[in-house]
């Protein structure tokens, strides 16, 4: 049996003829849905893909699972793979520079020659090195003993002044052979500008109390003394120093207090009372400690040294910010008296330091810090021709010019620095001062000075 229609008489039903049941006319059997089949490949194209499934024909298609084209899933896979390749070369980028040390400003130009003190043993005595610094050679000098300080002198080129236990020698350059030259003795004892030293010595009492002072200036070159004061002088002389126009000054203290007087005349003439100078520079600027409450009160809120100029204004306080500075020892000036470098304290941090002169405002702020903290005993400072500064600390030897600071690398033969430094220019260069100080004539003019009694 099939179902039929007949399009005559609109029959429809089952028949198991060809003929309309009720007219007679063709039936119109409905056959069943023929399946779907896909087409024949082109000849010349590949046949690699399976035949699909026949499905019924009163079946629904399956719903295919969610993907991406075959064609975006290849691009996708490329565009991630670039860019985990382009992630890893900016990785191994970044880690070979970040594994480079980074680039250091350029090693400062530095001419001229070190001598410095130093030990080679417990049992050695100290003996002086010299340091070419174009070349970095090292080369040993003469032995010496308890060298509290050393000075490149403008007598001659490659003259050295040294001081140790009271006495004051010239030393005709560096080398082994040399023989140190007696020049003063005294305590305290102090370089002059031009290589002049200035020397105080006590000799016995003239009365019951008061023994006698001596202040002498005696010129490197010729190893002549000129006598300035003579006379009983009860007070104790701390300190003593002398500027470029010839003024010779010195520290009076007593159990009451200290104070600052020159010399004038055979006379001490009182500059700044209740203060301590701890040292002049060749312009004839001090820096001075106060020593009473009355000088401390002077210098107001800040607590520590001040710069003062004889004939001047008062003693300007040396700070940073609100801070004092307390000076311990004034190791060096810049030729022209420009700057000073000092060992300090500023809180409490004992270190190296740039203190300006001239006219700064008040108070004077201290420059930089120069190098790290340090102990008073193992540091000292030159400063060269042009200005640059040449200092120990902790063992080393530092550079400082235009505004930063530079190791300076011994050769591993070489021993470290234990004592003072002085700085000369390069072997065959003159000195722009001229040999003999030009007040010499100034002081050998006048007869020797007598203090009143």
């Amino acid at each position: 049996m099939t179902t039929a229609a007949c399009f005559r008489c609109d029959w429809e039903g089952l028949v198991d003829c060809d003929v309309c049941p009720r007219c007679g006319a063709p039936l119109v059997v409905d056959s069943p849905r023929a399946p779907r089949v896909a087409p024949a490949a082109k000849p010349d194209a590949p046949t690699t893909a399976a035949a699909p499934e026949l499905l019924p024909a009163d079946s629904e298609p399956p719903v295919p699972a969610a993907s991406e084209p075959p064609a975006l899933t290849r691009r996708g896979r490329r565009r991630i793979a670039l860019i985990t390749a382009f992630a890893l070369a900016v990785g191994v980028l970044w880690w070979r520079d970040a594994s480079r040390p980074a680039p250091g400003p350029a090693p400062l130009p530095l001419s001229g020659t070190l001598v410095y003190a130093a030990q080679t043993g417990a049992a050695s005595p100290e003996r002086l090195y010299v340091l070419d610094l174009a070349s970095g050679r090292v080369s040993r000098g003469l032995d010496v003993a308890d060298v509290t300080d050393l000075v490149g002198t403008s007598a001659e080129p490659g003259w050295l002044g040294a001081m140790a236990g009271g006495h004051a020698f010239t030393l005709r350059g560096a080398r082994p052979d040399q023989v140190p030259v007696p020049l003063a003795t005294g305590d305290p004892l102090s370089w002059g500008p031009a290589g002049s030293v200035v020397a105080v010595s006590r000799g016995p009492a003239r009365t019951p109390r008061c023994p006698v002072s001596t202040i002498t200036v005696t010129d490197v070159l010729y190893g002549r003394a000129h006598v300035l004061f003579e006379g009983p002088e009860c007070f104790s002389m701390a300190s003593v120093g002398s500027d470029d126009t010839g003024g010779v000054y010195v520290t009076l203290s007593d159990l009451t207090g200290s104070g600052v007087y020159s010399v004038e005349g055979g006379r001490f003439v009182s500059q700044l009372p209740g203060f301590r100078m701890l040292s002049v520079s060749p312009a004839g600027e001090m820096i001075v400690q106060p020593q009473t409450p009355s000088a401390r009160f002077a210098l107001g809120p800040f607590t520590g040294a001040a710069l003062f100029h004889p004939g001047g204004a008062g003693p300007r306080p040396i700070a940073r910010g609100d801070e004092g500075l307390v000076v311990e020892r004034v190791l060096a000036w810049a030729l022209d008296g420009s700057v000073a470098v000092v060992l300090g304290i500023l809180g409490d941090v004992r270190s190296v330091w740039l203190v300006p002169t001239g006219r700064t405002p008040t108070p004077v702020q201290i420059g930089p810090r120069l190098g790290r903290s340090t102990a008073p005993a193992d540091c000292d400072a030159a400063v060269a021709v042009d200005g640059t500064v040449f200092f120990s600390a902790g063992g080393d030897l530092f550079a400082w010019s235009h505004g930063r600071d530079s190791p300076i690398v011994l050769p591993p033969s070489a021993p470290p620095p234990a004592g003072p430094l002085a700085w000369l220019p390069s072997t065959g260069l003159g000195t722009s001062v001229v040999r003999h100080p030009p007040f010499w004539q100034e002081w050998t003019s006048q007869s020797p000075a007598t203090a009143p009694s």
